[in-house]
């Protein structure tokens, strides 16, 4: 799920993306509970991926990755650092806006 970092990085009024993905792992266990108790796990999840403590968090590694790219002189030695990345396994979907989240805390 897309998640809006402005805020958390106290960068509300800037242009730029600062959209970062929440994850919700459906996990074999998860078939066996009921329903409320699945929601309650997403809702926990949710809660803790967007406080401002995890987003700044994953904004510094993203800085991190980014500064150490600016130190490679050609593209070929900046793809080879990243082509890790070319190797995830994302097997789910995304959920690109899902609007305004309120979760009732």
């Amino acid at each position: 799920m897309a998640s809006d970092m402005r805020k958390a990085i106290d960068s509300e009024k800037i242009y730029k993306n600062c959209v970062s993905s929440l994850y919700l792992p459906f996990t074999k266990e998860m078939n066996e509970m009921q329903i409320e108790e699945i929601a309650k796990n997403c809702r926990n999840l949710t809660s803790l991926q967007k406080s401002d403590d995890y987003v700044k968090s994953n904004a510094d590694k993203m800085t991190k990755m980014f500064n150490s790219l600016s130190f490679l002189s050609t593209f070929e030695e900046k793809q080879e650092k990243l082509d890790s990345f070319n190797h995830l396994l994302i097997n789910t979907f995304v959920i690109s806006y899902p609007g305004s989240l309120n979760l009732g805390d």
